[in-house]
């Protein structure tokens, strides 16, 4: 096989996964660092603030203080962060950070380096807004603040 054959073939597999996830936002289901098992279908009514991140990446570091403030606000209400860490660490080296920052909210690990559950990775942090229903709201690659968190939850910004 050529590298431009396996190039192709690349780009298709992506775009599969992409498209699948796309309209499968309700099918997610993954258990976090202490074995619980989380679903999209089973926060019906909540919005999902899902959050990918890296232990290295200094805007993920500079926002996770706004996502717990966010976090520790709406959890019991109408809305939750659910962490998602993208290295291949160590499990305690990613234990003692998160010790140190006192993270609230569910931490996943991804299965998959270079890609989200939507879509191929494309820079850190990227959050995903899943509205109340199941679906995918909205993307947003960059430092969130807690201001910006709460706008697009009172539906002040637009999808995209």
């Amino acid at each position: 096989m050529t590298f431009k054959q396996l190039r192709i073939l690349s780009v298709l597999f992506s775009l599969c996964i992409f498209m699948h996830n796309t309209f499968a936002a309700e099918n997610f289901s993954q258990k976090d660092l202490n074995g619980v098992t989380h679903s999209i279908a089973g926060e019906k009514g909540k919005w999902i603030i899902m959050n990918y991140w890296a232990t290295w990446c200094p805007p993920c570091l500079k926002e996770i203080p706004e996502l717990i403030k966010f976090h520790e606000k709406h959890k019991n209400t109408d809305a939750i962060v659910w962490g998602i860490n993208i290295e291949k660490i160590p499990r305690a080296t990613l234990d003692s950070f998160l010790k140190k920052l006192n993270i609230p909210y569910p931490i996943f690990v991804s299965p998959m380096v270079n890609f989200t559950y939507f879509e191929p990775l494309r820079s850190l942090p990227v959050t995903y807004f899943i509205s109340p229903e199941g679906n995918l709201f909205k993307s947003h690659v960059g430092k969130l603040t807690l201001e910006s968190l709460e706008k697009t939850i009172q539906g002040k910004t637009t999808s995209n």
